[in-house]
This record gives structure tokens, C-alpha cells and sequence, in this order.
């Protein structure tokens, strides 16, 4: 649909390699701010792709494509607890979207077509299904090329030192969700070092009054 709601006559690139790759989309989320938070009805998704970020949320659908020029995806993913993946504005083409005006410095050219879901292993699914070849060759000039390759197997198993600070007044979720993290981080072997932050330089509260 066009950013009025009137019926597009032909899909956006994304969508139609999505659909071959044997995705069956069906419905499209309601865009603004208007739309209720589904965890507290009292506060909305917060951004353009609310209502898809609502409908991902409950469960209604895996994935969900959008659009995202200053946050217009990120900010309802975080509002509702899900993952927004935001890739390089060309990387995936805007062709057949409201966003496909190329011209430099429009707002257009700053905004990245990505994907909403509950997992990133549902957003990596996204990006490996759509850069293909044949979604590039039908947008040569508006995107810039990516192909996923499979990672390599890890030859070794690395460690890491990490350090982790406790700022004064945190409150007791945020330091059990900190002190969690910390045990898993230690358990799978790492090295965590408590951080103490640095003693501000003689003379730099008077200067700073």
C-alpha cells in the first residue's frame, strides 16, 4: 500500500523476493503513534511501524518488513520487547516502497528496509532470504550488493577479559539482570573484572561549578 493506504498496482521488490523465497505475506500493520502498547495500553509502540511491532509482539506474525529513517522501527522493537534489524540504507531496495526516490540528501536515501521479529535468528533468516542475486539485478542502480556467506567453524574457543561497572543508585533489577549476566559470562570461561570508574582530576568539580 502507498503511505496514503491506497492499493499499490505492484509490489515492493522486498516483498515480491521475500514471496519467492516462499514467504506468504498477508497483512499490513497500521503506521503511527497511535497505536496501543500491547504490554500497557496506557502507552503506544512509540514510531512509524507501531502496529507492526504490535503484531509481532503478540505473536500474529513471525516477520514483519519496515521501513526505518530515524527510528521509525528500532524505537517501536524496543517499545514492545522485540528485535528490529535495521540494515544499510540500499542495502535491500527500496524499489516499490514509498521510499524509493533516489535523489541524494532526500529523506528518502536515509531510509534502511529491514524486518521486525521476536528472534535475531528470524531477522538473519530475513537478510540471508532477500540479498540475492536476483533482488539485485532487478534494482542494479538503487542498492549495494551483499551476499551472506555461511561463518566459518571456530577453530578455537576464545576468551575474554571483561570488565563490568555497578553505577551508584542502580536499581536491584537492573543489578540482578547485570550480576546474571556476569555468572553466564564466567561460567562459559571468561575473565569478568569489576570496574571502578576514575577519581575525577584535582580541581575539576570547582571547575565545573
Amino acid at each position: 500500500a502507498t503511505g496514503e493506504g491506497r492499493p499499490r498496482r505492484q509490489e515492493a521488490l522486498v516483498v515480491a523476493t521475500l514471496r519467492e523465497a516462499g514467504a506468504v505475506p498477508f497483512v499490513r500493520g497500521r503506521t503511527g503513534h497511535a497505536v496501543a502498547n500491547p504490554w500497557n495500553g496506557d502507552r503506544s509502540c512509540g514510531g512509524g511501524a507501531a502496529g507492526s511491532a504490535a503484531l509481532v509482539a503478540t505473536g500474529c506474525v513471525p516477520l514483519a518488513v519496515a521501513a526505518d529513517v530515524c527510528g521509525s522501527m528500532l524505537v517501536p522493537a524496543a517499545a514492545t520487547g522485540i528485535v528490529g534489524f535495521r540494515p544499510t540504507p540500499a542495502r535491500i531496495s527500496r524499489k516499490g516502497t514509498p521510499f524509493a526516490d533516489q535523489s541524494a540528501f532526500s529523506t528518502s536515501s536515509l531510509a534502511g528496509i529491514g524486518a521486525l521479529s521476536r528472534t535475531v535468528g528470524d531477522c538473519e533468516l530475513f537478510l540471508r532470504s532477500v540479498c540475492v542475486p536476483s533482488h539485485y539485478d532487478r534494482d542494479v542502480c538503487g542498492t549495494c550488493p551483499f551476499v551472506c556467506k555461511e561463518p566459518p567453524p571456530p577453530t578455537h574457543k576464545k576468551v575474554f577479559r571483561i570488565g563490568y561497572f555497578v553505577p551508584p543508585g542502580c536499581v536491584p533489577a537492573a543489578r540482578r539482570a547485570l550480576y546474571e549476566t556476569v555468572a553466564v559470562l564466567a561460567a562459559a570461561g571468561h575473565a569478568t573484572v569489576p570496574l571502578a570508574p576514575a577519581a575525577p582530576a584535582a580541581g575539576a568539580t570547582e571547575r565545573l561549578a
